[in-house]
């Protein structure tokens, strides 16, 4: 079991709340008591650094040990450029060529392992992207001057 102010590394994806408080890939935070809400029973909360308040936490995404490096050598929080096709999602969310977004942590699903979580301005939630679309230098100009998107 774990027990109260232990240091517990957040292994998940990052995420910011309205309150100023995050939750960042690969930091340690001390536990304060068990989960409530929908990670009751099967989680923990935890206090990280700089935060007003407690998160509920899955135990999937905590451990005792530091998560491996990102793919790349990327960090949280880095800034990069989308530098693949534009790709419009039906909940609104957007990827558009040449965009910057913050890394969130490792990809999920066919992006597994060769690959990140990157939150883009304006979208709700997380994008998982291949390395291979991503860059810390901004793309070069699309041919004929023309912006991402204009018609």
């Amino acid at each position: 079991g774990y027990l109260p102010g232990e240091q517990l590394y957040h292994t998940g994806h990052s995420q910011f709340f309205s309150n100023g408080d995050k939750l960042v890939h690969a930091t340690q935070g001390a536990v304060t008591g068990p989960a409530t809400g929908p990670h009751a029973g099967k989680g923990l909360k935890l206090l990280f650094p700089g935060n007003k308040g407690n998160i509920s936490c899955p135990l999937s995404w905590l451990s005792r040990d530091p998560p491996p490096a990102l793919p790349g050598g990327y960090l949280p929080g880095e800034q990069l450029y989308h530098t693949g096709h534009s790709q419009f999602f039906s909940n609104g969310d957007k990827l558009v060529h040449a965009t910057q977004g913050a890394v969130t942590g490792p990809a999920t699903g066919p992006h597994a392992g060769k690959g990140l979580k990157l939150l883009f301005p304006g979208n709700k939630g997380n994008i998982s992207c291949p390395l291979s679309w991503l860059s810390r230098d901004p793309p070069p100009a699309l041919p004929g001057g023309y912006l991402p998107g204009e018609q």
